[in-house]
């Protein structure tokens, strides 16, 4: 009979902590992705404080996934960008030498899977306010529109880099399709200076 009764106190015990990691687990995962701050403005600067980094977090990266409508992106050019997406802040890595991790290298901002009409209008805008040639994704999306080009690179199109402004970042816009007939669109935001490699 005590055999059986600590056997079950024993398996009360295990579930009860099992049921408490798991809660906390998931209450991390939501406090990750909410962001510290909820508009990020970057039309002046790039420093971590901008985003919001979390304070003692020493990765190079920081990924946010927020509700939507609870994260702003400002950029050069008056260009705003809203959800819902992810995105991803990337600094300088620990390792590199001379590096100011103070601030931020770039920004992948991964809009969520919608079809590759609505995702090419979204390109063609961020394209038309940021003055980038959006031509090759125009192709994309022609290439696409009723199922995946499964051609080589046929699925992929890009902008290539530009930089929109004399002294801001470098953009570009990425499109992938798939064989759902959904999509995915990317933007990448980069302060990264090529010409200070050796």
């Amino acid at each position: 009979m005590r055999w059986h009764l600590g056997v079950v106190l024993l398996l009360g015990a295990l579930v009860a902590g099992c049921t408490v990691t798991f809660e906390e687990g998931e209450q991390a995962d939501q406090r990750k992705e909410r962001p510290v701050k909820p508009v990020w403005d970057l039309r002046d600067s790039h420093r971590i404080e901008d985003v919001g980094w979390p304070a003692g977090h020493e990765g190079s990266t920081y990924k946010v996934d927020p509700p939507p409508g609870e994260l702003t992106i400002l950029l050069p050019k008056e260009v705003t960008i809203q959800g819902p997406f992810d995105v991803i802040a990337n600094r300088p890595l620990l390792l590199a030498e001379g590096e100011d991790r103070s601030v931020l290298e770039y920004l992948v901002v991964n809009y969520d899977r919608e079809p590759v009409r609505d995702a090419a209008r979204r390109a063609a805008e961020l394209a038309r306010q940021w003055g980038l040639d959006a031509s090759r994704l125009a192709e994309w999306a022609a290439r696409n529109a009723d199922g995946r080009d499964n051609s080589p690179g046929g699925s992929m199109a890009t902008t290539g880099s530009q930089r929109p402004t004399e002294d801001g970042p470098s953009l570009s816009i990425d499109a992938r399709a798939l064989s759902s007939g959904e999509s995915y669109l990317s933007v990448t935001v980069s302060w990264y200076d090529e010409s200070q490699e050796t």
